[in-house]
């Protein structure tokens, strides 16, 4: 019961007697203690508990001198007693309800802030938590050194991701730090595209509005071939295309092409105002 506990942990009075008052801290210490002595193999979920009553017991808080700080000793006790950091970080409970503390600690750790997820076609962690739209949490990935244009098993980078779910915060902050807006999954959908096909509209209008590298004006010739009659109404890529990059007026068109195509009449509007628009132009992704 909730007034037990804080009853149980409360301060007592001058003079009252500290019978049955429980540390918490101290409790806390006990359990992290425990678990960093035990011989078995520890599981992501092990470890997430293991951070956490760390940091509930704020061990070495006291211990504190001039040059170690009291997360560095944090950070050596998870990682000489843990055998597999990052994948804590990519455990599904860290992935859909992520503490920044813990996740900050076990980064700390040695934790990679590219580890693979098994969430979303395998995404990195930086693009499972674009995806849910996690803004706190991709910039504490991008701020351990986060590949911003790491793809998952479809080739799909955390700025299509977080387009694709209309996370205009994520999007801007991928962008800030260096995403490419330009480059394609392995069906050949940029982020600006995904985006339009979903009706994203304010997503469409911030790729519109930023610098694209075009590879057009450098005299590169397209990468995608036409498909045969029997394949996807895709584009293929050419087995060279794994570093193919959309010029804006390619990516636009296409954009129009699909808002139209999925009846988003806003995203057709802002798209059409656009001068690199061509209407009567044949779309290069869907042919």
């Amino acid at each position: 019961h909730l007034t037990l506990r804080d009853w149980l942990s409360m301060k007592r009075r001058d003079g009252e007697s500290e019978r049955f008052r429980v540390e918490i801290r101290t409790g806390h210490a006990a359990i992290s203690f425990s678990i960093a002595r035990s011989n078995a193999l520890m599981r992501p979920e092990k470890i997430l508990n293991l951070v956490h009553h760390i940091l509930k017991a704020n061990l070495n808080k006291n211990l504190e001198s001039g040059r170690i700080s009291c997360k560095d000793m944090q950070a050596a006790l998870v990682s000489l007693t843990t055998d597999e950091v990052s994948s804590a970080l990519a455990a599904p409970r860290n992935i859909y309800n992520p503490v920044i503390k813990v996740s900050r600690l076990l980064l700390l750790s040695g934790g990679s802030p590219d580890y693979p997820t098994q969430e979303f076609e395998g995404a990195p962690l930086l693009g499972a938590h674009a995806a849910l739209g996690s803004t706190l949490m991709v910039l504490l990935l991008i701020e351990f050194s986060a590949d911003t244009n790491k793809t998952n098993n479809r080739g799909q980078t955390p700025l299509y991701l977080a387009a694709e779910e209309g996370h205009v915060e994520v999007v801007q902050s991928l962008l800030h730090y260096g995403a490419q807006m330009n480059l394609v999954c392995e069906v050949g959908v940029c982020p600006l595209v995904v985006a339009a096909r979903k009706g994203h509209l304010q997503v469409v209008e911030i790729l519109l509005m930023e610098n694209w590298d075009t590879p057009a004006e450098s005299g590169e010739s397209s990468n995608y071939l036409l498909p045969k009659e029997d394949s996807s109404n895709y584009l293929l890529p050419k087995e060279d295309s794994s570093d193919y990059l959309l010029s804006k007026e390619e990516a636009v068109n296409q954009a129009l092409v699909a808002a139209a195509q999925y009846g988003h009449q806003q995203v057709c509007e802002f798209i059409l105002d656009n001068p690199s628009v061509l209407v009567n132009h044949l779309d290069s992704l869907t042919g």
